[in-house]
Formats: structure tokens, sequence, C-alpha cells
């Protein structure tokens, strides 16, 4: 939980915040977040998290030991997020698909961001939250974008294949507000 990926290796970071676990920074910076905003009613977070388990997955899959310890990531950051933020309602927001030049790329060298393992993922952080009550809600910004074409996808993506370009990335927290909006809580 200490390592970062780019580009299919590992990243000796200098800022102590890229050090550590998502779980640590969240007990680091939530309560100053916290105190500058005042009560949170809703936390969201991406699912795309991938210092949950130990290192990188540069592999053409995710395997059964990555999978348990990202799940158990997903547990770990519940419980922190209940602790700090007690009353907030935790939406989880599934990975959008990454373009399929960056996709096919990744898998050419045996890397691990591909459609298919954010697939994985995303079907491991809905099972771990559905299974789990208290951890929250699903934002499923992976279904949102699949009903979109193709060809519409591929124009929303920045350059680097894995982010959403304006006016997309609007669509996509509109989306995501609108789903929390009209939630009961």
């Amino acid at each position: 939980m200490f390592k970062s990926c780019s580009n299919g290796g590992f990243d000796k970071m200098v800022d102590s915040r890229y050090r550590s676990s998502t779980v640590q920074r969240l007990k680091d910076l939530l309560p100053v977040d916290y105190a500058r905003s005042g009560a949170m009613g809703a936390v969201m977070v991406g699912s795309a998290l991938w210092d949950l388990s130990n290192g990188c997955n540069d592999h053409p899959e995710i395997t059964p030991s990555y999978a348990r310890e990202y799940a158990n990531g997903i547990l770990n950051i519940c419980v922190v997020l209940r602790q700090l933020a007690p009353h907030a309602t935790l939406w989880w927001r599934t990975a959008p698909p990454v373009s399929d030049a960056y996709s096919q790329k990744s898998k050419d060298k045996g890397h691990g961001r591909t459609n298919d393992n954010i697939r994985t993922l995303n079907r491991i952080v809905v099972q771990t939250i559905q299974n789990h009550s208290g951890c929250g809600h699903i934002i499923d910004w992976w279904s949102f974008v699949k009903t979109w074409d193709n060809k519409v996808v591929q124009k929303a993506l920045a350059r680097d294949g894995r982010h959403y370009a304006y006016p997309y990335d609007v669509r996509l927290l509109d989306f995501a507000m609108k789903k929390i909006m009209n939630t009961p809580f």
C-alpha cells in the first residue's frame, strides 16, 4: 500500500502524502478538510485507488490475492470514513473506461490498467459495498459511460487516454450529483 503505478513501474515519490496509503492520507487530511467545510453530508470515493493492494498490479489480469487486498482496502477506507465523518453518506464511484488505445497498449506491455481489469475492480467495489451495510452507495460511472456510443467515449477522453476532458467530465459529475440528490438519506 505504499507504492504507486506509473506506466507499469514503481514510483519512488518524495511527497509523504504519496508514500502513505489512502487510509493514512484520509486520517491525515480529512479532519483538516472537515474543519474547513463544516459537517459533511456526503463523501464520494473514487474506486480507482490503485494503492489499495500492496504495490502495483502490473500483470495482465487481477490475481486472487490482489482482489482480496483490494476488497480489504475498500473496507479499511469505509471504517476510517465512518470514524471521521460518521454522519456523512458514503458514495463509491466506479472507474470509467480508459481509451481503447490506452487499454490495448497496457495489455500489450503486460500492465494492469486495461478496461478488463478496471471492469473487474469495479465489480469488486460494487460487491464489497453491497455486502457491507453502512459502507454506502454506488455511483456507477462505468455503466453510465458505456451507454455512450464508443466513438463518443473515445472523443471524451483526454490525450492521456485515462481522464475525461471537458465537457464530458462535467457530464460525469452531473450524473453523480443527480444520483446523490435523488437518493433519500
